[in-house]
């Protein structure tokens, strides 16, 4: 599960990956996210919806790949 999430977060676009990891990995605050990235509070918000929506479509896609690759498929 570890691989998965991990090769998920490396196939996100743009700085989605980082941002997911400082929240759900390190826990960090929208506020202490915002002050890396260096943009205001409702942008970060944003980019962390955007970032969770890329999250699950990649996934999907790395699921599907390891799946394919197994002889599994998945629904």
């Amino acid at each position: 599960v570890c691989r998965v999430v991990a090769a998920t977060l490396d196939a996100l676009p743009g700085r989605y990956g980082e941002a997911l990891e400082w929240k759900y990995i390190d826990g960090l605050s929208v506020r202490e996210i915002a002050a890396r990235l260096e943009l205001g509070e409702k942008a970060t918000e944003s980019l962390l919806t955007r970032a969770r929506e890329s999250f699950r479509d990649a996934l999907q896609l790395v699921e599907s790949t390891l799946g394919a690759t197994s002889g599994q498929t998945t629904n």
